[in-house]
């Protein structure tokens, strides 16, 4: 367990509410509580007291009309992140040939791959970064898509090949982490004032102070277990490589007045396991070879094919 180097670590989160309809109306529909994910989120990463992330370091981007602006504004906040680099973004996801793109504002499923984001790309400018630590959190509709090949260490291509970019020897690891499976939706509310997984995760991440400060790869289960009480339509998955799920992304120890910055504790490991968190339950294998080899047995047997709900996203 470990927290980050708030003076070395940034956030990026994006959040897509309005779209355009598109011809004959065959745009997205709106993503009404996205929004306001940001602001909580905002609320509970970025307090402003010391105990998260800094403010002149967390940055929310709210519809952005082309994934163009997705892309520059992660490239410049990835650029100076030597810590720990978040990445969070909410709205519509759609697959062309298998491969994920994330929405704009001005996105159609006949427009996206012009006017969205490919999650390739993302991919690209987290693994570039010098970072140490790269989080991505994905809600939408088929983002499991994102778990099954990390950012591209030795794991599954999509649909070109990726040049591949290792993590720097003193990186700690990445999590990704996603709403759904790959073939799900994920939906807009489940009546908590925000989407339905991001809701379940605010959930967690806030009842993990009372803990004293619970791990990243904890919050996910407990979000998980809490999504699959309230029998949702859909799935969150996780895949770690590396260490980075015992992050603790907020201070939640007392303040203490004239009390000295916290140290930021290293946790040393021989190798970098990768942990897949799916369905059928959690797997942890010696390396990221092995993983993708079952991931993809996993995905050609469609076992993630478990339905689809409405209001999907």
């Amino acid at each position: 367990m470990r927290l980050p180097d708030f003076a070395n670590s940034t956030a990026l989160l994006v959040g897509v509410a309005d779209y355009s309809e598109g011809q004959e109306g065959q745009g997205f529909g709106k993503v009404s509580h996205a929004l306001r994910n940001l602001d909580a989120l905002e609320r509970v990463l970025s307090p402003g007291d010391g105990r998260g992330f800094m403010k002149e370091r967390f940055h929310t981007l709210s519809d952005p009309q082309a994934g163009e602006s997705i892309r520059a504004t992660l490239e410049q906040v990835a650029h100076r992140t030597r810590d720990v680099l978040l990445f969070y973004y909410v709205g519509h996801g759609w697959k062309v040939e298998e491969e994920l793109y994330l929405a704009s504002t001005t996105s159609t499923p006949k427009s996206i791959e012009t006017t969205g984001i490919r999650y390739q790309t993302v991919r690209r400018i987290m693994r570039e970064s010098p970072a140490a630590v790269r989080i991505v959190i994905l809600d939408c509709c088929f983002s499991g898509v994102a778990t099954t090949g990390l950012l591209g260490i030795d794991g599954i291509r999509l649909t070109e090949q990726d040049v591949i970019v290792p993590l720097p020897g003193d990186a700690d690891g990445v999590c990704v982490i996603s709403s759904s499976g790959p073939e799900e939706p994920s939906l807009d509310s489940n009546g908590s004032g925000y989407t339905a997984f991001t809701g379940h995760f605010l959930a967690a991440l806030e009842a993990s102070g009372k803990s004293g400060g619970r791990e990243l790869g904890a919050v996910f289960q407990a979000a998980k277990a809490s999504m699959l009480e309230a029998s949702l339509t859909h799935t969150p998955l996780i895949s770690v490589q590396g260490d980075a799920h015992h992050l603790v992304l907020i201070d939640h120890a007392p303040l203490q007045e004239g009390a000295a910055p916290l140290p930021t504790p290293q946790e040393a490991t021989e190798s970098k396991q990768v942990r897949w968190d799916g369905p059928l339950g959690t797997f942890v294998f010696p390396d990221s070879e092995s993983a993708a080899a079952m991931v993809r047995l996993y995905i050609e047997a469609r076992w993630h094919d478990l339905g689809s709900g409405r209001d999907g996203r």
